[in-house]
């Protein structure tokens, strides 16, 4: 069976901004069968009102729910975003999911830089100096 696709737009014009929002954060990319009355877990996820229109257009039909809510920014959005924030290009790349080496190239491209790293003190000894 074929699912019928439904834009955010049309979905938000049906049941309202609110309810879209939620139902594709909790099923976005998914089809979903919606039956000819509304099932118990959409109307606990939606409400009744919504539920009972979108069974009203949808009665009996697979709908396959956008996934624009649940999309990351692309990588390089993400990796501006922590240059500006002076995250070192380690830390881009660890809690970006990119090389360092990436991070470098859009650090290059764009003419942000990373916050520099203060080397770690040298450890004394017991005497004062330097180990």
């Amino acid at each position: 069976m074929s699912s019928t696709w439904v834009s955010l737009v049309r979905l938000g014009e049906l049941i309202g901004a609110e309810a879209a929002r939620i139902l594709c954060t909790y099923l976005g990319g998914l089809s979903l069968y919606v039956g000819k009355v509304p099932s118990a877990a959409l109307v606990s996820l939606i409400g009744q009102d919504a539920a009972t229109t979108l069974c009203s257009a949808f009665h009996g039909e697979d709908i396959l729910l956008p996934s624009e809510l649940i999309r990351r920014p692309p990588i390089k959005e993400q990796v501006i975003a922590c240059l500006r924030a002076g995250l070192s290009h380690r830390e881009v790349a660890q809690q970006v999911g990119c090389t360092q080496r990436y991070s470098q190239m859009v650090a290059q491209h764009t003419g942000l830089k990373p916050t520099p790293r203060k080397k770690a003190p040298a450890a004394l000894s017991d005497d004062g100096g330097e180990a």
